[in-house]
């Protein structure tokens, strides 16, 4: 596990992107939003408050593992540059329990 310590800029960055609004759902982050019953404002609760429980350093993106100040909603998200250097946060999955979320993850990146 790498430590969140090292990533505090970045981690910063996508909290305030979720804060203002700038990010995406994927399609399967929506499916579960439904399937799960987790609204969109829990899913910004979590990431703007949350505790990050994992970060996953790729070069050109991070992963993040977050779960909610009640434990109750757990999110994975990504931060990448876009095409014109811009970054992008990206919610990839969401789920009420982290061995849910660690399911989900697992089947993503099989993928």
């Amino acid at each position: 596990m790498t430590d969140p310590m090292n990533f505090g800029l970045p981690i910063k960055l996508i909290k305030i992107l979720v804060k203002n609004g700038q990010y995406q759902l994927t399609e399967h982050a929506l499916i579960r939003m439904e399937e799960r019953n987790i609204t969109e404002a829990q899913i910004e609760e979590c990431i703007i408050w949350g505790q990050v429980l994992n970060i996953q350093d790729h070069g050109r993106d991070i992963k993040l593992k977050i779960k909610s100040r009640n434990n109750d909603v757990f999110v994975i998200v990504t931060a990448q540059f876009d095409r014109f250097k811009r970054i992008c946060t990206i919610v990839i999955t969401c789920a009420h329990t982290l061995t849910q979320l660690d399911e989900d993850w697992n089947e993503i990146s099989a993928k």
